[in-house]
């Protein structure tokens, strides 16, 4: 609706170029989301968190990356070497499959001490794969 609605106010902004445009502002006191009954509340925006509580959360995280950011980025890399080989299969789907089994092969420790992909299912790839992954992309991704 809201888009409906933002291109006939659209049309009113252009009224001086087009011919056939609205002459009055359809929506004279309230935005194209206003009238479309789009707020934060309908949207589901995030209420304000507390100085104390966003402090905390900020600190922890910081405290996280700080002591885990080597594995952090180390499994990024992983992921997004993995991710192409899988999207060069040609199946998109082939992507979160060649991602997890590079991170699984990987053997990352989390924060925990434990492996970061231990909960990870076990998912084999789409036998209508019309491209397998060569031996030489799996050695270089980490997979295989």
């Amino acid at each position: 609706m809201s888009n409906y609605l933002l291109a006939i106010k659209d049309l009113y902004r252009q009224r001086t170029k087009l011919s056939d445009a609205p002459r009055v502002d359809p929506l004279p006191l309230d935005t194209t989301f206003e009238a479309a009954g789009v707020t934060r509340a309908t949207k589901g925006t995030i209420p304000f968190i507390p100085d104390e509580v966003a402090v905390a959360i900020l600190g922890e995280a910081l405290r996280w990356v700080e002591e885990h950011g080597e594995t952090i980025i180390e499994a990024e890399t992983i992921r997004l070497r993995a991710r192409a080989i899988g999207l060069a299969t040609g199946i998109s789907r082939q992507a979160s499959y060649y991602v997890r089994r590079a991170l699984r092969q990987a053997h990352l420790t989390g924060p925990l001490g434990t492996s970061w992909m231990a909960l990870t299912p076990s998912v084999t790839p789409h036998a209508t794969s019309s491209k397998p992954a060569t031996s030489s992309s799996r050695a270089s991704s980490g997979c295989g």
